[in-house]
């Protein structure tokens, strides 16, 4: 990592600091370039993972733990428009609110996934979400920094748990 403006040397981080969140996320650009909504698909496990409407609330910690990889320039955003048009790379504070918003990762689908057994109040306000399709996919990779400090890893979840989502309220995001 290069010193700062006053000549210190940032800390490296360890592979330890990081969350599970971060780690997934660093292992997953790390082996390729990953869309925020692969990033979500890989990341939801258990009965939620096979229903689009149920990973709402998986975003909120993926979205910090990217803002974070982000900021600390270990991760790098690139935004493509899904017709026509060509992508480019986002400036960091542009990348970070972007990662903020979570309809770029996951937007309520009135039409997909439902289970007829299923309970429809968990989605109770989502109507009037944006459900409209994403005009733009968003791309995480990771830096030559990243590389550098060795935090690419395999198995990414040696020690790490997947969180379950809440089990109660709106499934909001």
């Amino acid at each position: 990592m290069s010193p700062t403006r006053d000549g210190v040397e940032p800390a490296r981080p360890a592979w330890s600091d990081f969350t599970d969140e971060q780690r997934y996320i660093l292992y997953e650009t790390g082996v390729s370039d990953q869309n925020l909504i692969c990033l979500l698909n890989g990341w939801v496990c258990g009965e939620d993972a096979v229903y689009w409407n149920r990973k709402g609330p998986y975003v909120a910690p993926l979205a910090r733990a990217a803002q974070s990889l982000v900021e600390l320039g270990l991760v790098e955003v690139w935004a493509e428009p899904v017709t026509v048009g060509e992508g480019g790379l986002m400036l960091r504070e542009d990348a970070v609110a972007v990662l903020g918003d979570p309809s770029n990762w996951w937007r309520y689908d009135p039409d997909d996934n439902w289970n007829s057994n299923e309970d429809f109040s968990r989605y109770a306000g989502l109507e009037d979400s944006d459900t409209s399709p994403m005009t733009v996919i968003y791309t995480l990779f990771t830096t030559d920094a990243t590389n550098e400090l060795g935090l690419i890893r395999w198995p990414w979840w040696r020690g790490s748990t997947r969180p379950q989502p809440p089990t109660s309220g709106a499934n909001t995001g």
